[in-house]
């Protein structure tokens, strides 16, 4: 006895510690086990009760899942009862429904086993607790507000539940824990780790839960407890501006801090300069003062390399303004610059790239590369950039001369490209959609052909055998009349033979008749029967015939207008893949020459500048196009810095001088929700989503086993636009708007996707398949397909012109964490929580998978206009993989 009482205390120190019940509950538990009666607080329902109930009984009995119409969410509800009768009489807990019931003395013992809620039996404190509740007279009480004080989250405990990136691929965001980290996924670096002042260290006091890119990728949804975050992207502009004293000078050179520059001035020689001011700060005597074709200034800032039309080179000291020891000639030279040690020159020549040291006064290599003409070095000589005569840039290895990639194209450019590949997808999609009707009906017609065929050969046969069931009625129904009149006879025959005398034989006589009447009848019944049998075979054939040819020329007209719309599809296929070559050549072609090169300090990023005036940015990680300037004119001559990471200082010809903006910054617009009144999240935002259009942002939510919300905001002003309280019966787990923005998809922990017209707020669709949480959707391009994802380990596909499953796609052992297209395929993204990435069509045939991986993953996405996949887990690990091969390109983890 006394190890039960240990038991019992045991068990109420855990309920203390995870606030299930209250001290004085448990004081007046631990009264009732030593059978005491001091004088212990009474059970306050709200307080001891219902935090119990909460897990365990409410799930199913509540307002909006009451199941046997039996609501426990409040004593009231519990007296008034369900289908079998009242759940709780005051002071008889012997005779209370729920008290039997949670003891398992009831009929119906609860929770039952295996239930889908995760409610466990209740245990023998908390049994106590609600006897001792039911005794005292099972009353009620006010619930209090609940007012939440989130505390820091530990920082251990950095999953990734959510990922997004932007369209065009060029930026990655992931949330661990409470912070916010976006990547520039172009130079695979961190951008920015997003804080709100308010709190100072982190994005969200509680973990990030739902991440979404607006289309242009200008705006970042964040989710959190009760709370929505948008993040809004700072752009840099540009700065151009002349500098006067300039303007004829034909040959400049930018120091590599920016802040001053050598001219080539006609009259006195080389001349240091102020960039701010252009004010001459000194002049370097018996400086060449004409048929300079090159200069550069050293990475200390102290030495200035001159290279002349015929080949020869020299070095002028900016300190003392005298000219160095060493020069020579390289002949054919287009080019001059340093390396970052400051002990090698590089000249491009016609034939490539040579290498001289200037500690040994000689070539020491060359570097093969097709029509150089201008170069530069990345930090630490690793990598060397080449422009070449066709505007192409090449990166090289410097070390061994290997190559590493080639980089064309401008931002614009590539955009376009990208977008034409979309808008042939997209095509593609159709004209295999158009392909799909025509051989439906094909297949159609083809059965019809048969029906035909069967209901062609009924007519005959029918037809065939009427003229002889016709003659057989008549027959027929003579012999019936004469067995009639047999049976007549034999009747009045029997009925004339005295009382008395027998009447053996009249009686015989009488049976025999009869039976002969009964056979009559049915052989005239038969005939009958077999003739209309006959006839409505004739008129059963041919009204078949008649609904054939009425769907036949349906189909007629259904396959026509698909063979229309397939063969616009075709053409616009060919119309877009001739544009697309075309741009894809214009892109080999040569351009403009380039005038000079130049690495950001980092090394990340590398520019070109072009005699048109044109600066393009390329990574030197990716090769992806990291934007475009211009200089406002043509120029001949052009030097390109970087004094800081990212950002490059250009001057040209004339005296222009461009500054690129630095990294994009993002701050806090507006938060919705929050500690605010009248907030209409309950709970965790589980799922954002920004419109096609990116004027609406869609948040879901809801509050457990209670209900399913979906909210409509603005986007610019935060205005809440609609809210569909209760559109599910359980948390809003997923979202995504259809194509053309008028319809919404939904997946809840109801098991339910549904699909909302956005306009009215009303059902379009409700999808019922899953067995589990519907943990994603996704529209096709097209929308007219659906994907879910589920907690089953299932993903299922919808026919968004029916409403009807397309296809149930298997392949995963544990839940689907997300899904969503590809681009304009019909692949589809998933991430799982059997450690895998997979890509699969919409047909069920397993593209390719990223498996293996060391832990759960929560969440995967994509960009519309870009190969790249990324996806997160619980090892806090965001990976970057080419969607196109399942090569992984990148990992950023937490301590980065």
């Amino acid at each position: 006895m006394f190890y039960v009482h240990l038991r019992s205390i045991a068990q109420i120190l855990v309920l203390l510690r995870t606030r299930c019940i209250g001290l004085p509950a448990a004081l007046a538990v631990l009264l009732g086990i030593f059978g005491g009666k001091g004088s212990a607080a009474e059970p306050d329902f709200f307080r001891d009760i219902y935090p119990f109930l909460q897990p365990n009984c409410i799930p199913c009995h509540n307002q909006t899942t009451a199941k046997a119409k039996l609501n426990l969410e409040t004593p009231e509800l519990m007296t008034k009862g369900g289908e079998s009768g009242p759940a709780l009489l005051p002071g008889h807990p012997e005779d209370s429904l729920i008290m039997l019931s949670a003891a398992h003395r009831g009929e119906s013992p609860m929770p039952p086993k295996d239930n889908k809620s995760g409610a466990v039996d209740l245990t023998p404190p908390q049994l106590a607790l609600l006897k001792d509740w039911i005794t005292q007279g099972a009353k009620a009480s006010i619930k209090q507000h609940e007012s939440i004080s989130l505390q820091p989250l530990p920082r251990g405990l950095r999953p990734i539940y959510s990922v997004a990136m932007s369209t065009d691929g060029r930026y990655a965001a992931c949330g661990r824990g409470g912070d916010l980290f976006i990547y520039d996924l172009a130079t695979r670096q961190i951008l920015a780790q997003l804080k709100d002042p308010a709190l100072k260290s982190s994005a969200h006091d509680e973990q990030v839960h739902a991440l979404h890119f607006s289309s242009d990728g200008n705006r970042l949804a964040s989710g959190g407890f009760r709370e929505v975050k948008i993040w809004k992207r700072q752009q840099g502009q540009p700065t151009l501006q002349t500098i006067a004293p300039l303007a004829d000078a034909a040959q400049t050179t930018l120091s590599p801090d920016g802040t001053r520059l050598v001219a080539l001035n006609s009259n006195t020689g080389l001349v240091l300069m102020d960039t701010a001011t252009g004010a001459v700060l000194k002049t370097l005597p018996g400086s060449p003062k004409a048929e300079v074709k090159a200069l550069c200034i050293s990475p200390d800032g102290q030495t200035v390399a001159c290279l002349l039309e015929n080949g020869s080179w020299s070095l002028w000291s900016l300190t003392d303004l005298q000219k160095r020891p060493e020069s020579g000639v390289i002949e054919g030279a287009r080019s001059i610059v340093w390396t970052c040690d400051g002990k090698h020159l590089l000249f491009c020549t016609k034939l490539g790239v040579r290498v001289w040291s200037l500690t040994e006064a000689k070539v020491l290599r060359d570097i093969n590369v097709t029509e150089p003409i201008a170069c530069a070095v990345s930090a630490e000589d690793k990598t060397l950039a080449v422009a070449c005569a066709n505007s192409t840039l090449r990166l090289y290895d410097f070390s061994n001369g290997k190559p590493a990639l080639e980089l064309r194209g401008t931002t614009k450019g590539e955009y376009r490209i990208t977008k034409l590949e979309w808008d042939l997808a997209k095509a593609g999609l159709d004209a295999a959609h158009h392909a799909s009707v025509i051989a439906r009906i094909d297949t159609q017609n083809k059965a019809f052909d048969v029906q035909e065929k069967k209901a062609h050969e009924a007519i005959a046969a029918a037809k065939k055998e009427l003229p002889d069931k016709q003659k057989a009625v008549s027959p027929a129904q003579k012999a019936r009349e004469e067995a009639e009149k047999a049976d007549e006879a034999a009747a009045a025959e029997l009925a004339a033979i005295e009382e008395g005398k027998s009447n053996t034989a009249a009686l015989a006589k009488r049976k025999e008749t009869s039976t002969k009447l009964a056979a009559a009848i049915t052989a005239a019944t038969s005939a009958v029967t077999a003739v209309i049998s006959a006839e409505n075979h004739i008129k059963d054939g041919d009204e078949q015939l008649k609904t054939i040819a009425l769907s036949r020329a349906q189909n007629g007209l259904n396959r026509s207008k698909a063979e229309a719309d397939q063969q616009s599809s075709k053409k616009l296929q060919s119309s877009l893949q001739a544009s697309l070559d075309g741009m894809k050549n214009a892109k080999n072609l040569p351009d403009n020459k380039p005038l000079a090169v130049g690495f950001s300090k980092d090394g990340l990023s590398v520019a070109v500048i072009y005699n048109d005036g044109r600066e393009h940015i390329w990574s030197s990680v990716s090769g992806s196009s990291l934007g475009s300037f211009s200089m406002g004119g043509s120029l001949n001559s052009a030097s390109i810095v970087s004094p800081l990471n990212s950002n490059f200082i250009t001057i040209g010809s004339g005296g222009r001088l461009l500054t690129t903006p630095q990294t994009d910054t993002w701050t806090l617009e507006r938060t919705l929700g929050g500690a605010v009144p009248g907030s209409p999240f309950v709970d965790r935002v589980s799922s954002l989503r920004f419109s096609p259009d990116g004027r609406t942002l869609a948040t879901g939510g809801g509050e457990y086993s209670r209900s399913g919300d979906i909210h409509l905001w603005e986007s610019d002003s935060g205005k809440l636009l609609q809210s569909w309280t209760n559109k599910h019966k359980d948390v809003v787990l997923s979202l995504a708007f259809s194509p053309d923005g008028t319809q919404i998809a939904s997946g809840g922990a109801d098991r339910l996707a549904k699909v909302t017209e956005v306009a009215s707020g009303k059902s379009i669709f409700v999808l019922e398949a899953h067995t589990h949480h519907v943990m994603g959707v996704a529209f096709r391009a097209d929308g007219r397909s659906l994907a879910t994802a589920g907690a089953d380990g299932l993903v299922n596909t919808w026919d968004m012109s029916s409403g009807e499953r397309a296809k149930k796609i298997t392949g995963w052992s544990k839940e689907v964490t997300s899904v969503e297209y590809l681009g304009a395929t019909n692949k589809i993204l998933t991430s799982s929580a059997d450690n895998q990435v997979r890509i699969v069509t919409d047909e069920g045939t397993e593209v390719r998978s990223m498996a293996k991986l060391p832990d759960f993953i929560h969440a995967a996405a994509s960009a519309v206009h870009s190969p790249l996949i990324i996806g997160g887990g619980q090892d806090s690990v965001l990976r970057v993989w080419d969607g196109s091969t399942g090569t992984e390109l990148s990992q950023f983890s937490a301590q980065q």
